[in-house]
């Protein structure tokens, strides 16, 4: 009997400990700024923006200059939430108020890391691998430095890569998603600790 207790409890645990889920955050569309104007949020998470105050708001990805990831909402006056936005790859993501040109703001996406042994990491820049005609790119320089090296010399893309560090220290990692010419800014660092 107790046996079986304890196999049960080893099993509820791991429905616990599952996948983590997406969290939703929100922007908020005031007067003529979004609060707050710069999101951080891991990878995979979603994000929307609501407009409570009076004012129409017309956000949009700032796609045509330098954003992968398009987006358009139209917000009248006090319009509730807009539809979310899931951020699938790593790199920093900037939009703004085609209404109010001073209306501003980015989302980050924040890379994670998984240890493989003392110098090596799995590096995940997607939730999966990029679709045909995009990528990531992954680079990555010793704290303290100044100098960034692309990881793998170019672009991939796989939703991981694996980092084997040149040598013990800690290390910064940063990534970005691509389409040809069109680039996000590149995510938050990540740093890393090797033996």
């Amino acid at each position: 009997m107790f046996r079986r207790a304890l196999i049960g409890a080893a099993l509820f645990s791991l429905v616990l400990a599952g996948p983590a889920m997406a969290a939703t955050s929100t922007v908020t569309a005031s007067d003529d700024f979004f609060s707050p104007s710069s999101k951080s949020v891991p990878l995979g998470d979603r994000v929307n923006w609501t407009n409570p105050a009076a004012g129409s708001h017309r956000h949009t990805s700032t796609a045509n200059v330098s954003n992968p990831v398009k987006w358009n909402f139209n917000m009248p006056d006090g319009s509730g939430v807009s539809p979310t936005v899931t951020f699938g790859h790593v790199g920093s993501f900037a939009y703004h108020c085609d209404v109010h040109a001073s209306m501003k703001g980015s989302v980050s996406v924040r890379m994670s890391a998984t240890r493989i042994d003392a110098n090596s990491w799995t590096v995940r820049a997607g939730s999966s691998s990029a679709p045909a005609g995009f990528a990531h790119r992954l680079q990555f320089r010793k704290k303290g430095t100044t100098a960034w090296t692309t990881l793998g010399g170019g672009t991939f893309t796989a939703a991981t890569r694996r980092f084997d560090a040149p040598s013990a220290g800690t290390w910064q990692l940063h990534g970005r998603y691509e389409k040809g010419g069109t680039v996000s800014g590149y995510s938050p660092s990540l740093e890393v600790v090797t033996q």
